[in-house]
């Protein structure tokens, strides 16, 4: 299983969902696909379009809610425990997409934006130096 991976995952029905490293990069979490929203969005919350995909012909959005002081953000993500979680692979994201969906929750989940400013970050000579003090 690999961020960017689109697979039906285990509710009360089966349900799409694009898999994305979780904070710690150690499991992966899950963002459900659902249907775009039928009214404006527009500063509370945001929406990437995901394809249809060859065998599977939904098409829909990811949505995450921006943060708002006192409110409860809807993400529509969830933690993947266990393989169980998952019924079966649909396919996979382009890169394009998956970058604009990490861009999303950078956007929206401040735990995100901490975790992937931190795998993305390259060494600088000061953690280079720390390190070789080790």
């Amino acid at each position: 299983m690999n961020a960017g991976e689109v697979w039906l995952a285990n509710f009360d029905q089966p349900r799409p969902v694009v898999l994305l490293h979780s904070v710690g990069g150690t499991s992966l979490r899950g963002i459900q696909i659902v249907a775009p929203a039928a009214t404006d969005i527009t500063g509370t919350a945001i929406e990437v379009s995901v394809p249809a995909l060859e065998g599977f012909a939904f098409s829909g959005v990811v949505r995450m809610a921006l943060p708002i002081d006192g409110a409860i953000p809807c993400t529509w993500m969830f933690d993947i425990s266990s393989e169980s979680d998952l019924a079966e692979k649909i396919g996979t994201v382009p890169a394009a997409t998956l970058a604009e969906i990490e861009l999303m929750v950078e956007l929206c989940d401040p735990a995100w934006r901490t975790f992937s400013r931190a795998i993305q970050a390259p060494p600088t000579a000061h953690d280079s130096a720390r390190r070789s003090r080790s």
